[in-house]
């Protein structure tokens, strides 16, 4: 039996899915490869020294597995850089000194050293709220609803280092906060899972640093519009489902000028086409035409979210761009 709380949230969970559900919107999935915050592509293989902290071994671990997933470098294990710097008589100390550092290019050219701190600490807690629970029929009482509350929070930096000129081309500072929850009543809820707790925030500092040092591949949920005088523009959404945005965008095309040219249509089913054309063009990588189309449909209907989706164009051109020119140097 639950306390009337709990049903009356539930409640309001489900108006709003109901809401949603009759919305025109169609959110499609479709991959997006985002560029490095730095270009990579002069080093042709890292180096992975030991990373201090508490969480520093299973931190440098995941960066190896992604590095080794990506193939765009070679990668040095801890265990080989050791061995490096050992015929170098250089120990780990040294790596923080800019000057010893430059000994490790002699037999490391064109290589970047990733080194650095990463810590984790677990953080639990137990509270109530006081509630009455169950129903008419049975009747009703006074009742304790627990909550057991488990959080991770991670802390450090990482710095990425040219070897050949001693450098740091790249600090990344870590930190996330992953908590979990479990609930009951009139009793103590289960213990939180930590392991996966902290696997889940070792996993976000992990994909946040790699982020800064490669190129990374997201799938994001683009908002097509579909409407009931223009049924053409489900056939285009479904094309895009499918991955194939030039199919999209010539029933979105052929759609928008048969609306044009019928007076029956209205302005805002017309700006719908225009909007669902210019998302085709946003992820076909034509922006001009992107920004074009999106303009048309805000002159329909000025309630459509165009001002933002065209910043959102603009910063998406200089992204692919960028990447454009780091994928241009990793092929060199």
């Amino acid at each position: 039996m639950q306390s009337f709380k709990r049903l009356g949230r539930k409640f309001c969970l489900f108006a709003a899915a109901v809401f949603l559900a009759g919305c025109a919107t169609v959110n499609v999935p479709v991959p997006v490869t985002h560029s490095a915050e730095i270009n990579m592509s002069p080093y042709k293989q890292i180096a992975i020294s030991r990373i201090k902290g508490n969480m520093g071994q299973d931190f440098s671990d995941g960066i190896k597995d992604k590095l080794v997933e990506s193939s765009l470098f070679k990668v040095v294990d801890r265990d080989q850089l050791d061995g490096i710097m050992r015929e170098l008589n250089m120990s780990q100390s040294d790596l923080s000194d800019s000057h010893k550092r430059l000994k490790l290019g002699k037999l490391l050219s064109a290589s970047a050293l990733i080194t650095g701190h990463a810590y984790d600490k677990y953080r639990e807690k137990l509270t109530y709220e006081n509630e009455t629970c169950g129903d008419k029929k049975h009747g009703y009482y006074p009742c304790r609803y627990f909550t057991r509350t488990g959080w991770v929070l991670t802390s450090g930096g990482i710095d990425v280092i040219d070897v050949q000129t001693g450098q740091i081309i790249k600090s990344k500072l870590l930190g996330h906060r992953c908590a979990a929850y479990t609930h009951a009543y009139d009793a103590y809820p289960d213990l939180i899972d930590k392991d996966a707790l902290l696997g889940q925030c070792l996993s976000e500092d992990v994909a946040t640093f790699i982020k800064a040092i490669s190129p990374w591949r997201e799938t994001v949920m683009v908002p097509f519009l579909k409407d009931g005088d223009i049924p053409a523009l489900e056939s285009g959404i479904n094309e895009a489902k499918l991955g194939d945005m030039p199919s999209a965008l010539k029933i979105f095309s052929d759609a928008a000028a048969a609306a044009q040219s019928n007076p029956k249509i209205k302005n805002t089913a017309l700006a719908k086409a225009y909007w669902d054309m210019g998302l085709a063009y946003e992820y076909s990588d034509r922006w001009d035409s992107a920004i074009t189309n999106l303009k048309k449909a805000f002159m329909m209907d000025s309630s459509l979210n165009v001002p933002q989706e065209i910043a959102h164009v603009r910063r998406l051109r200089i992204d692919q761009e960028r990447l454009a020119r780091q994928e241009a140097g990793a092929s060199q």
